[in-house]
């Protein structure tokens, strides 16, 4: 078996610490991205329920107004979905 001069172990070494960085990247990549998709699920969850705290107090309003105004001849809205619990631990 040949012997490599000083030189070709060098590259091959840079060319492994090469591969080995761009491994790592890939996975600090990847793993930025699940943890900034989980954040706007959350986020998304959270704007979800502030809308139907919105919308739950608009029709309460308007019942309201529409009482006074019919006497009472409304029925009143449904109500919307209980707040999402939040989630601290690992996963999605």
């Amino acid at each position: 078996m040949p012997e490599f001069s000083t030189t070709i172990w060098a590259i091959l070494g840079v060319v492994a610490f090469a591969g080995v960085l761009s491994a790592l990247h890939l996975i600090a990549c990847l793993t930025r991205n699940e943890t900034s998709l989980h954040d706007l699920k959350r986020r998304v969850a959270v704007l979800q329920w502030e809308v139907a705290e919105r919308v739950k107090d608009q029709r309460e309003r308007e019942m309201f107004i529409d009482e006074a105004m019919d006497g009472g001849a409304h029925s009143p809205a449904p109500a919307p979905k209980a707040k999402p619990a939040a989630s601290h631990g690992g996963g999605h």
